[in-house]
């Protein structure tokens, strides 16, 4: 069974800002699974729409919240199922503008960063249609390989860093 470590009260604000982007059509509500493992190391997918890596991640449905987004698109995306995770920590909230509105939201998409601890047993299975290749990466190197992605990237890929710069230090002695 999934555990979920992140406080009710920040979830409840989570949720309460992803219905209002919804109500207004704003922000897509995005959320975004930093994935990490027993061994220390960060789960980094390649997206099979846009051939840029990232964080599993997808859209927050109107009658959804936020973690259960969560949980759904990483068993969908790459196979690992709730059982096999914690839901650590909330990570931050960011905005991307977008030059053009999409799927019915006028500016972008806004991303909700958790933490998630893989516990391992369910194995990597990636729906192709949406991933195309996937790595596990020390959080050193998930930053350097997320740091040298293609400039178009920019603003994405600074969220991406400082999401993983909030991460908690590992308590099991993995080396980063």
């Amino acid at each position: 069974m999934v555990a979920i470590q992140v406080g009710r009260d920040i979830l409840d604000f989570v949720n309460t800002d992803a219905v209002r982007q919804h109500v207004l059509k704003t922000y897509r509500p995005t959320a975004v699974a930093i994935v990490e493992n027993e061994k220390g190391r960060i789960l980094l997918v390649k997206s099979a729409k846009g051939s840029y890596w990232g964080f599993p991640q997808g859209g927050v449905e109107e009658s959804e919240e936020v973690v259960q987004a969560l949980l759904r698109e990483l068993e969908e995306e790459v196979g690992i199922v709730a059982a096999d995770v914690d839901v650590r920590t909330y990570c931050l909230t960011e905005r991307l503008d977008t030059p053009h509105a999409r799927k019915g939201f006028l500016y972008g998409k806004q991303y909700y960063y958790f933490h998630v601890g893989y516990r391992g047993s369910s194995r990597i299975v990636l729906q192709r249609e949406e991933v195309s290749d996937y790595c596990w990466l020390s959080r050193h190197r998930a930053a350097e390989f997320i740091n040298g992605l293609n400039e178009r990237y920019r603003k994405k890929k600074l969220g991406m860093l400082a999401a993983l710069s909030k991460l908690p230090r590992a308590s099991n002695g993995a080396h980063h």
